[in-house]
């Protein structure tokens, strides 16, 4: 069992969680291009950032819609 301690302290493990974060959210990214060496390293944390990423993709997206029913609905 991992110790809270443990859960990204390190530089390896923050960056990355933040390319897989930003990954999720980048349109324009080829999907053959390598990751860097430190999402090699720790790819678990590659992954819970692009999971997250997706995460607050999705939210925005249904929050648009939602937004954009009610505007409709409003003004028709």
């Amino acid at each position: 069992m991992v110790s809270p301690s443990e859960f990204i302290n390190t530089y390896e493990e923050i960056h990355a969680g933040w390319e897989g974060f930003a990954d999720s959210l980048s349109w324009s990214r080829k999907p053959g291009e390598p990751c860097t060496t430190d999402s090699l390293m720790e790819p678990h944390y590659y992954r819970f950032g692009y999971l997250g990423g997706k995460i607050c993709q999705a939210v925005f997206w249904v929050s648009f819609g939602v937004i954009l029913t009610k505007i409709i609905l409003i003004g028709g």
